[in-house]
């Protein structure tokens, strides 16, 4: 697995799943998601990252692949 990613983590316990949330290239490479900057809304948990094309922006999981995207594009 690669050592720059995220990972679906149950709540409960805080365990780290092998499930992988997100491997985009630009994030996996350029950033690190601070932990203390994520949040859970409703099954679904939300982190700052850094992505090339974007910048620092707002990123949403529900722990698929597919469902790991930008939450919206607010950079000035």
């Amino acid at each position: 697995m690669p050592s720059s990613a995220n990972y679906k983590q149950d709540p409960v316990d805080k365990s780290q799943t092998d499930a992988l949330v997100s491997q985009s290239d630009s994030i996996a490479q350029h950033s690190k998601v601070d932990s203390g900057q994520t949040g859970v809304s409703s099954g679904r948990v939300v982190f700052a990252a850094y992505d090339s094309g974007y910048g620092r922006e707002l990123w949403i999981s529900d722990g698929t692949y597919e469902g790991t995207g930008l939450l919206k594009d607010i950079q000035l």
